[in-house]
C-alpha cells in the first residue's frame, strides 16, 4: 500500500509538472510543442546517469539536489535548441518541427548504447537502463513540485510573462514597443524544457527505470491536450494535469482507444469555447 501511494505521488507530481511545462509555451506564448516528451527523456537519462556514475562518492541528499540542476539545464538546452528554429517558424510549422525533433531525441535515446540500448549496429534495441538509484523521496519529490509550481506562478505575473502574452496576441504590435519575438519564443522555450528535464529526473529516480518507449510522441499529444484547454490559466493547468495523470489508469481497459475520448474532449471544448465568444460579440 505505501508503495502504491508513493508511485501515485510520484504520477502526479511528474505529470503535473510537464503539463506545467508546456502552459509556458501553449498557455502564455500560444505554441504547441509535441516534444515536451522527449525533452523530459532527456532531463531523466541525463541525471540518471549522473547518479549511477556518483552514488558511491555523494551522500543521496546532496546528489538529489545535483541531479535536479543536471536534468533542469539538459531539459533546457534541449528545449532551447527546439527553440532555435520553431521561434521563426509560423504556429502550425511550430508544431511539426518539435513533432520531427521531439522523434529525433527518442531515435537518439534508443540507439545509444550507454543507454541501455544495443547500439546502431544492432538497430532500435530500445532496452530499459536499470539500476538507478530510488534516491527521490516523496518529501522531496512535493517540495520540488510545489518550488517548480511557485516559480512558474511568479513568472505569469512578470515582464517575462507579460512579454509572452504581447507577442502571442499581436507579433508585430510587440515588435513595435521594442519586444523581441525571437528571443521571447526562445528563452520561453528553454524555461519549459527546463522545467520539464526536472520533471524526468524526479521520475527517473523514483521510479528506478526507463524505457524511451515511455516518452514517445504519444505522450507530448496527451500533455497538449491538457494543456490546451486551461489557456493562460496557471491553476487550471494544475488540475487538468493531475487528471492526465489519473485517467489512464482509469480508462486503462480501453486501451490506445483512451486517445479517441481525450480527443472529443478537446474538440468540445474548442467547439463551446468558440460558441462562447461568438456570443460574446454579439
Amino acid at each position: 500500500m505505501i508503495f502504491y501511494a508513493q508511485i501515485l505521488i510520484l504520477t502526479l507530481c511528474t505529470t503535473v509538472l510537464t503539463v506545467c511545462s508546456l502552459w509556458i509555451l501553449t498557455g502564455l506564448l500560444g505554441q504547441i510543442s509535441l516534444c515536451h516528451a522527449a525533452i523530459s527523456a532527456v532531463g531523466a537519462y541525463a541525471s540518471a546517469l549522473c547518479s549511477m556514475t556518483l552514488i558511491s562518492s555523494v551522500a543521496p541528499f546532496s546528489l538529489m539536489f545535483l541531479c535536479v540542476l543536471i536534468g533542469g539545464l539538459s531539459g533546457g538546452i534541449i528545449g532551447l535548441l527546439a527553440g532555435l528554429p520553431a521561434a521563426k517558424l509560423k504556429k502550425e510549422h511550430i508544431t511539426l518541427s518539435t513533432l520531427a525533433f521531439g522523434e529525433i531525441i527518442r531515435s537518439l535515446l534508443i540507439n545509444i548504447p550507454y543507454l541501455g540500448g544495443r547500439g546502431l549496429s544492432d538497430g532500435s534495441a530500445g532496452q530499459s537502463l536499470v539500476g538507478i538509484p530510488p534516491i527521490c523521496g516523496t518529501g522531496f519529490l512535493v517540495c520540488i513540485t510545489l518550488f517548480c509550481l511557485l516559480f512558474l506562478f511568479c513568472i505569469k505575473n512578470s515582464p517575462f510573462g507579460r512579454a509572452c502574452r504581447a507577442v502571442r496576441d499581436d507579433e508585430a504590435a510587440a515588435q513595435s514597443v521594442g519586444l523581441s519575438p525571437v528571443r521571447i519564443k526562445i528563452f520561453a522555450f528553454f524555461l519549459s524544457g527546463m522545467i520539464a528535464g526536472i520533471s524526468g529526473c524526479l521520475f527517473a529516480h523514483g521510479i528506478g527505470t526507463l524505457s524511451p518507449g515511455s516518452f514517445s510522441y504519444v505522450k507530448s499529444t496527451e500533455y497538449v491536450m491538457f494543456c490546451v484547454p486551461a489557456g493562460d490559466r496557471l491553476g487550471l493547468s494544475v488540475i487538468l494535469g493531475l487528471f492526465c495523470a489519473m485517467l489512464p489508469a482509469v480508462l486503462a481497459p480501453l486501451g490506445k482507444h483512451r486517445m479517441l475520448l481525450y480527443a472529443l474532449g478537446i474538440l468540445i471544448f474548442i467547439l463551446m469555447k468558440a460558441k462562447k465568444g461568438k456570443h460574446h460579440e454579439k
